[in-house]
């Protein structure tokens, strides 16, 4: 039978029921021992521990590992253990980002509408705002913070951290004029 196929009274009259009263209470207990709860199977949820290995599928992931693989191995072959920074960085950076992964995987999972970073009104996304102002701070400490000679960093000419900059707000520019022109929505 297919019920979506049927008239509704043909329909009525197969699954032997009354358009105005529905089932008696006999019945819906009787069906749902014999079918069942009328609900759908729910797809079994990943565990945390899957969804961090997941992080490790990612094509560039594998080969920051591969590279710290063969960092390590020269650094075993040669025995220069002060060149054994690199690996370790580079494995810390991999688990830091894997860690961070899961972590925005599981916000984005439980994100609502009413949270939702395309809301309407000036400067109402209060996470992009925050993400563009902490990534113009991490410019300013590399610029003017000892930082830079610790990790021994090129300075560039100034010019060259003001694109920075500008790219750094180039997404707030960009979600705030989509909202100015109506091709951003927000739906409650």
């Amino acid at each position: 039978m297919t019920p979506y196929t049927l008239p509704p009274e043909e329909l009525l009259r197969e699954l032997e029921t009354d358009r105005s009263q529905g089932l008696r209470a006999e019945e819906v207990l009787a069906r749902k021992q014999k079918y069942g709860e009328n609900k759908l199977l729910e797809k079994k949820k990943k565990t945390t521990l899957q969804r961090f290995a997941d992080q490790f599928k990612d094509a560039m992931i594998l080969i920051l590992l591969a590279a710290a693989v063969i960092s390590f191995v020269v650094v075993c072959i040669e025995r220069n253990w002060e060149d054994l920074f690199e690996p370790v960085l580079i494995v810390l950076i991999v688990i830091l980002n894997a860690i961070m992964g899961v972590y925005q995987e599981g916000k984005a999972f439980n994100m609502r509408s009413e949270h939702s970073l395309f809301c309407i009104g000036f400067f109402t996304n209060h996470k992009l705002d925050w993400a563009a102002l902490v990534s113009a701070l991490l410019v300013a400490l590399v610029l003017f913070t000892p930082v830079r000679t610790a990790f021994a960093l090129v300075k560039l000419p100034g010019r060259l951290y003001l694109i920075g900059i500008g790219l750094i707000l180039v997404p707030l520019a960009v979600m705030e004029l989509s909202k100015a022109f109506g091709l951003t929505k927000h739906q409650k």
